[in-house]
């Protein structure tokens, strides 16, 4: 860990002198550009809907993406005639979601507060905004005193300050950890002061539409409920897992909308159309070579010769007399408990455990296959499925087998290997019924409720389903169509392909560098994306992919 995490401290240090972040230097004295923020500072058409006030709530400015993707936004929103606020925490907040345990010890923390990472989050990203010429507001000009502070509804700073926790640790329970209790502290009072300096913001500035990254977290969760609470617009945004796109969702967080949403149903002719675009696509997940959030791009897999079993292991027969495969995938524990309501159990361990026993006897075999975010993904977690394991049990049933995270065998290999797939709130879901495997769903995943999986309520009802099962679940056709539909809605309409990002591979996912308000103007993705923010539509745009 410690090579790689000087690397990321050299590619830190060099960062700000690279392309990583959009220069607008063509915006220097440009006409067009001064008379586009004319107009829309005066609002010359009040009743003109794309005449609004929008607060792009950046806050934590060391996102580079995020801060960079924001500056465009607010060109191409000024372009349509908005009057665009950025805002920034210029290190008022006494933690934050830069707060990160690889970078900020507890002890540190507790010490200095995030002060550390404050000169290279709020500077840069301060001076690429001012390049615009747009406001850039401060949150500690909005602070209020604490008698004068807005109180948020009943649960909303304790959530976002567990979830800011539990993130910072990067585990799913803190107990224990160093100055466990004090940092908690520290993210409730960043909460409240987050909520409060907001509100007063959007009430002084008369906003009408707050745009924020994620969504989730402190401080953008009460971003977000600061404008819920009031009732102004909201759009949260987040970046899509193929490459070049961006997912948009009104209203709150995509993790908390999506898992609500339906796909629009299509005739057998549609999808017929669309099954090739959809199945080439998913084909591709494995090995990540179109997307920009992948856990296997740019490394070796292994080869299904390599697969862990003995030779006379009956593994994936379907009409085997001896029991059935099932494939276990798990999330990343302490993600698992922020993004996902809970359902069958009340958390991703629980359901882990209890499936473990409930297998150790059965006939069944089970291949519990860790999710390779545990050590691959932006903040790799400390605390490890197979650690957890351990510490219940000295060894495993002889009929499970596990699969680490960091194993070359991905989690695609596994399944195609298995007869039915089980998970508590994996996104793979939806691809694994797309490819015609059945999946049972026990926490509250996007897929649960969409009519393509086995959705369970409750642990007896888990438990039934399996262990009464004497031959695979069999998918429908009209299933696998719904699950492919479903499929392509979530990664080929939601996530919008933003022709302006320019991939790039070491200091950021992307670049943003337009020679001209013209190329700005003529992104169709992103002038469908500033209508919708400016009219509250939704963000369904399937005629972008032809």
């Amino acid at each position: 860990m410690k090579p790689k995490m000087d690397l990321e401290r050299i590619k830190r240090a060099v960062r700000p002198f690279t392309s990583a972040r959009p220069r607008w230097r063509f915006l220097d004295g440009n006409v067009e550009w001064e008379l586009a923020k004319r107009r829309a500072a005066e609002i010359i058409e009040a009743d003109d809907p794309k005449n609004k006030n929008i607060l792009i709530a950046t806050m934590t400015g060391g996102n580079w993406e995020c801060s960079s993707f924001d500056s465009l936004l607010g060109v191409a929103l000024t372009l349509k005639g908005a009057n665009v606020y950025f805002l920034l925490c210029d290190g008022k907040l006494p933690a934050c979601q830069e707060c990160d345990f690889q970078w900020l010890k507890p002890h540190e923390l507790m010490r200095a507060g995030p002060k550390n990472l404050c000169g290279s989050c709020y500077k840069p990203a301060r001076s690429m905004f001012e390049k615009l010429g747009l406001p850039v507001l401060k949150l500690s000009d909005y602070a209020l005193s604490e008698q004068a502070a807005m109180e948020a509804p009943a649960g909303i700073i304790d959530e976002h300050a567990r979830s800011g926790l539990l993130r910072y640790f990067a585990v799913g329970d803190a107990t224990g950890e160093e100055f466990e209790t004090e940092i908690l502290e520290r993210y409730r009072q960043a909460a409240k002061l987050t909520f409060s300096s907001v509100t007063n913001l959007l009430l002084a500035e008369k906003i009408e539409a707050v745009v924020a990254h994620h969504g989730i977290y402190v401080p953008q969760g009460l971003v977000v409920a600061a404008a819920q609470n009031l009732g102004v617009d909201v759009v949260c945004w987040g970046l899509g897992y193929k490459e070049n796109t961006i997912i948009f969702s009104s209203g709150d967080s995509y993790h908390r909308t999506l898992p609500l949403e339906e796909a629009m149903p299509e005739n057998n002719a549609d999808i017929m159309q669309s099954v090739q675009h959809v199945q080439r696509y998913l084909k591709d997940r494995e090995s990540g070579i179109n997307d920009w959030i992948s856990f296997y791009k740019d490394t070796k897999i292994s080869s299904p010769k390599n697969m862990p079993f003995d030779a006379s292991d009956t593994f994936g027969t379907n009409n085997n007399s001896e029991g059935l495969t099932f494939g276990l995938f798990t999330n990343v524990v302490w993600d698992a408990q922020l993004h996902f309501r809970k359902a069958a159990y009340s958390n991703m361990l629980d359901w882990l455990f209890d499936t473990i026993d409930l297998f150790a006897n059965t006939r069944h075999r089970l291949v519990i296959r860790v999710h390779p975010a545990e050590v691959r993904g932006s903040v790799p977690s400390r605390q490890r499925v197979l650690a957890e394991i351990s510490k219940v049990y000295a060894e495993l049933p002889t009929n499970i087998r596990l699969v680490d995270a960091d194993d070359a065998l991905t989690r695609y290999q596994v399944a195609e290997r298995t007869d039915v797939a089980l998970i508590y709130g994996t996104k793979m879901a939806i691809e694994l019924a797309a490819s015609g495997i059945p999946v049972i769903v026990a926490g509250d995943a996007w897929a649960r409720g969409k009519g393509f999986t086995w959705d369970v309520g409750s642990r007896d009802e888990y438990w039934k389903l399996i262990s009464e099962m004497r031959a695979p679940l069999t998918m429908t056709g009209d299933q696998i169509n719904a699950a492919l539909n479903f499929a392509k809605y979530i990664f080929l309409e939601r996530m919008v392909p933003i022709e302006l990002l320019i991939p790039q591979r070491h200091f950021t996912k992307f670049s943003i560098n337009p020679g001209s308000l013209d190329e700005v103007r003529n992104c169709s993705a992103l002038s469908k994306v500033c209508d919708a923010i400016l009219t509250g539509s939704d963000f369904r745009f399937a005629e972008i992919y032809g």
